[in-house]
């Protein structure tokens, strides 16, 4: 947190101006008062009229501050939570694929939104109650002295002890703090798992799961959160148990400096309102540096994500290699998932601007060996060329400023069309035009009340699944790319369309175009340059005493 508070000091600065001003007029009301008793007590009226009417235009002041410290403080806190999701916005555009991948969407989302919370809820609305009480207790206290000095002694033993017992809680409030940001996330992660599961369910008349899972996924948040209410609450009893004693302490040793005539009546009310005001500030105090303190380990979650974005970005950024376009080669190249082997002594090349398929079973590697040509993800054996440049040596955006990824569930953004298309690339309407004549979407268009400025649902529910694969294939048309990766990228469209569209596609200029279908075609093979088995890619089973060999089968004859 205190580096957001230094971000932004000027703003902080103007904001505890505001608050000591208004809290010392809140003070200096108080002794008025104390003035007024005792010009009353002396059956002084004209006095007792005076100290009330200042006290009545410092209220005023008073009055306008607070209402200036209330949206400024607003204002600033939300500043500031605007500039924390930036900051993990930027962290988020840093991360290379297997760092993203180490959290899961849902992840990300609660952390900008309910952990941000927590921390504008819990944290900074007690920091800057924090520094309110730290000042009404430093005035008070001065006004203390003005009266006696022993008030002081006694007001500074009984703030030790008010500040010192409820610190011996804040370890457990901090651990069920970082429980409920834990929970929090499992929560949504469990309410968007059922919610997408919903087509899933009803077919298998399993729809009852969506109900017990979110009630027990909620029941374990609300019981982290009650747990936190119930430390903080311990923390609240023992400070206000401390607070009461020493303001009946600070009463009595008033009481006693009267009788021996050493303050003048009107003390009594002014003792008694400013030591309860530095008591209760201070119990305040104490139970919000607490609660200030158990937000630490969200800002320690974030700083580990930031910290690994800004490593892997320097990482990245040495990768100072200037592309080359040339042939894809793959070498040798071995991949896991888990224990199991997907790719095994895999090599196959792909010449420039030649038109591929890749075919097989499923689950036999196809879309691994387009995610490592994408770079997503990292071969555990084996070399990635492209021309003369190795891929390890390329920089994430030096790649993909050469190729695009496409596969058939692609995302679509709650905006306009034109940003889904051009992902905010500026694009000549021309263009515009003819792309999405090519790729079918014309038709669309016209049924949309606001053509190109209409927007569309997030991924793409108020579209067909055609559709937002035409999107998809004239976004990845309008990236200028050397290299298309399609991943079943027409899968959703009917035959003639598909037909239709891969034509399109194969006739690129200057492409590589490398696609993975599950429906070959005489008609889309006669517009390919090769046609690669990935089960024949593989190299032999290990523990075959006698080596297979196979050969890269070729494009059926038309």
């Amino acid at each position: 947190m205190k580096k957001y508070i230094l971000q932004f000091w000027k703003q902080n600065l103007f904001l505890i101006l505001l608050i000591v001003v208004s809290t010392l007029s809140q003070t200096i009301n108080v002794v008025l008062a104390a003035n007024a008793l005792t010009a009353l007590v002396k059956f002084d009226l004209r006095g007792f009229v005076q100290w009330y009417l200042v006290s009545i235009a410092l209220w005023g002041l008073y009055l306008v501050l607070t209402y200036l410290q209330i949206v400024y403080q607003e204002r600033l806190i939300q500043t500031t939570a605007t500039a924390i999701r930036s900051d993990l916005g930027e962290a988020i555009s840093k991360l290379n694929y297997a760092g993203f991948h180490q959290n899961n969407n849902q992840n990300y989302a609660a952390w900008m939104t309910n952990d941000i919370g927590l921390i504008e809820n819990t944290g900074l609305y007690n920091l800057y109650s924090l520094v309110q009480v730290f000042f009404a207790a430093l005035f008070s206290a001065i006004a203390l002295i003005s009266y006696h000095y022993t008030l002081v002694l006694t007001a500074f033993v009984f703030a030790a002890i008010i500040i010192y017992v409820p610190n011996l809680l804040t370890k457990a409030v901090a651990e069920k703090t970082a429980n409920v940001s834990n929970q929090n996330s499992a929560l949504l992660t469990t309410i968007t798992d059922v919610v997408n599961a919903f087509d899933t369910l009803f077919s298998a008349n399993r729809l009852p799961l969506i109900h017990s899972r979110i009630t027990t996924a909620s029941r374990v948040y609300g019981d982290s959160k009650v747990a936190v209410a119930k430390a903080q609450g311990r923390v609240a009893v023992l400070a206000g148990a401390v607070n009461v004693i020493a303001q009946l302490g600070i009463a009595i040793e008033t009481g006693v400096l009267i009788a021996m005539k050493w303050l003048p009546i009107g003390a009594i009310s002014a003792t008694g309102g400013l030591a309860s005001t530095i008591f209760n500030s201070l119990g305040t105090f104490s139970n919000s540096w607490v609660t200030v303190r158990s937000i630490q380990p969200i800002f320690d979650k974030f700083q580990t994500l930031i910290d690994l974005a800004d490593d892997q970005a320097q990482e990245d950024g040495v990768k100072n290699q200037q592309p080359t376009p040339g042939t894809l080669k793959l070498a040798h190249i071995n991949y896991w998932y888990g224990e199991r082997e997907v790719l095994r002594d895999l090599s196959v090349n792909f010449n420039l601007n030649g038109k591929y398929a890749l075919v097989g079973p499923s689950g036999s590697g196809k879309s691994t060996l387009l995610e490592i040509l994408d770079g997503r993800l990292t071969p555990a054996k084996g070399e990635y060329t492209i021309g003369e440049s190795r891929v390890s040596a390329l920089s994430s955006k030096a790649l993909h400023d050469m190729l695009i990824y496409i596969d058939q569930t692609p995302h679509l953004f709650n905006d306009t069309l034109r940003f889904n298309l051009t992902l905010g690339r500026s694009v000549e309407q021309a263009e515009l035009d003819r792309v999405l004549s090519q790729v079918g979407l014309d038709e669309l268009l016209k049924k949309l009340p606001d053509g190109l400025e209409t927007v569309l649902d997030t991924d793409g529910t108020d579209l067909s699944g055609g559709e937002r694969q035409r999107i998809a294939l004239a976004r990845g048309t309008f990236a200028k790319v050397q290299i298309m990766l399609l991943d079943e990228s027409t899968s959703a469209l009917d035959k003639q369309s598909n037909a239709a569209i891969e034509k399109v596609l194969l006739e690129l200029p200057n492409t590589t175009v490398i696609l993975v279908t599950h429906h070959l075609t005489d008609e889309l093979a006669g517009h390919l340059d090769q046609v690669f088995d990935i089960e024949h890619l593989n190299g032999p089973l290990p523990e075959l005493d006698v080596p297979l060999h196979f050969s890269v089968m070729p494009a059926p004859s038309i």
